[in-house]
Formats: C-alpha cells, structure tokens, sequence
C-alpha cells in the first residue's frame, strides 16, 4: 500500500526497552488479528556508535519473526532493529529502535481510517511500555545524557587541567602579567580535554547501557 493512500498517521517516542521472543510473538498475534498481515524486519550491526562517521554497515532483512530472533540470538549485538508491518486494506505499523548516538526508539501507526488506526496504536503503546527501562530511559532523557555528554565531562576536564596548572606552572606565571594568558590557555585545555572526556563517556555508556537489548531470559511481558 502506497504511503500516500493512508489518511491517518499517529506517532510517538519510545521508552528504552528490553525485547524477547515473547514480546515479538505478542505483537505478531496483535497486529495479525482479524488481518493479513506482512512482516518485513531489518537488522544493522557495525555502526559508529557515537554516530559521526558513516562506514559499512552489516544489514540483514527478515520476512518470520522465528527467523529475526535467531539473528538477535547472535553473540554481536544489534545496533539498529526496524520492523515493519503491512495491513492488508488497513494501513501500516513501523517501529524502530537505535542505539547509536542520537539514541531513538518511535512508533508509527498509518492507517486508511481513525476507527481502525488509534485503538491499535494505543494498544501497541501499552505492549511496548510493558518492557520500557524506566532508569535507562531517564539517562537518554535529554536532561540525563546532558550529564554525561557535557557536565560531567568539562567537571572532569577542569579539575585535571586546574590541577596540572597548579603543579607545573609557577606562581609567577600564574599571576601577574601572566595570568591572562594562563587563564586563556587553560580554558582552550580545559574544553579540548572535556571533548576527549565526553567522547569516553559517551562510548562506555552506549556500550554498557544499550536503549534496546535482546533478552534472553523471560521479562514481564505477558
């Protein structure tokens, strides 16, 4: 079905989540109710986490759900997952997660009609916060990531350059007639050294606290 045929769009962000077989399973059943539905899922591995740099990328393209969990069964996590599902004379469902830097997570409903499109949204919505991440979806929020992306590491980079300052520059030079220029260098150490800071801190916190993540224990998904 062409995209521009729908008339009906609902769309929202997504909380950082934990997904299963089970979760995959219980959205299938949803969607297929009443429906023919088809499954189209795309798996992207090697992507640059903090999101600069575009390189080769490993894709993957799935029609079953059996075969898209024995692919997130694999020992290399997944980076990006997008899963796509066609209605036969209703309309379309994308969701899609990535971990990369900006991390997202967005549901998307596009349907022919209201009546069809909004009640399967609002359930969708219900089945996927059932797995959401409360504490890690705090530390994507855009007030959290500010801590890791920028405070904690020009605090960081402060206290190391104050303190190398301290200890290898003489009190002469840091007063008097020299004291600009050492204020001035300090500052351009202080914000080059934060930028290697948050570059490491980024990288660790995307790495150890993926948004989404394959489960391979049950959750309290239903």
């Amino acid at each position: 079905m062409e995209e521009k045929a729908f008339q009906v769009v609902f769309e929202t962000k997504l909380a950082a989540c934990q997904l299963n077989e089970k979760f995959l399973r219980r959205l299938y059943l949803r969607l297929s109710e009443d429906n023919k539905v088809t499954c189209r899922a795309k798996v992207i591995r090697g992507c640059d986490i903090l999101g600069r740099r575009e390189w080769e990328t490993k894709e993957r393209f799935f029609h079953k759900w059996e075969d898209l969990c024995d692919n997130l069964k694999e020992d290399a996590p997944a980076d990006k997952l997008e899963l796509i599902y066609a209605i036969a004379n209703r309309g379309e469902v994308a969701i899609k997660f990535d971990n990369c830097y900006p991390v997202s997570g967005i549901l998307k409903v596009e349907g022919l009609y209201a009546e069809w499109a909004k009640p399967l949204f609002e359930d969708l919505v219900a089945i996927l916060s059932q797995g959401a991440l409360t504490k890690r979806t705090a530390l994507y929020s855009k007030l959290g990531f500010t801590f890791v992306h920028s405070v904690i590491p020009l605090l960081l980079a402060f206290v190391v350059v104050t303190s190398l300052c301290i200890i290898l520059i003489p009190y002469e030079y840091r007063s008097g007639n020299w004291l600009w220029w050492v204020t001035a260098l300090s500052l351009l150490f202080t914000l080059r050294v934060g930028y290697s800071f948050s570059d490491w801190m980024m990288n660790g916190v995307l790495k150890r606290y993926p948004f989404w993540e394959w489960s391979y224990q049950k959750t309290n998904l239903s």
